[in-house]
């Protein structure tokens, strides 16, 4: 990564000015400060242009998601889970019902909360299709 500041530092300290220049006016990354002159604002909107070059490049790699992406991915899968986890008294009560032994109980009641929250232990949000609403 470039170091704006110092980029900045090491250019005007290396580079001759025009005559009749103005003197350079220091602008902060992303922005242009009044009385600025035209290469300054070049600048600054060409060093955005290649962050988003960049950004757009590692999207397209697989290294970068999209925020909004991953929210709907959590989004649904915590609907999922939240779903199976409802769902628990209406799949185990009959057997409880019909169980005397507390060990058959808790392993019964074990089961199922481990079942529900193998939906978000594989740490796939984005790419698992089980209990997609989508």
């Amino acid at each position: 990564m470039i170091e704006p500041i110092a980029a900045d530092a090491q250019w005007a300290a290396n580079s001759r000015r025009r005559t009749g220049s103005s003197p350079a006016v220091p602008v902060r990354s992303g922005s242009v400060a009044p009385g600025a002159t035209y290469e300054d604002a070049r600048r600054v909107r060409e060093e955005a242009e290649a962050q988003l070059a960049v950004l757009r490049l590692q999207e397209q790699r697989g290294e970068l998601i999209r925020v909004d992406a991953v929210r709907h991915a959590v989004a649904r899968r915590l609907s999922t889970l939240r779903e199976r986890f409802l769902g628990i008294p209406d799949r185990v009560a009959t057997g409880l019902a019909a169980t005397t032994d507390p060990v058959a109980v808790h392993q019964i009641l074990e089961d199922e909360i481990r079942g529900a929250l193998s939906l978000v232990a594989d740490g796939d949000l984005l790419n698992s299709q089980e209990g997609s609403h989508a």
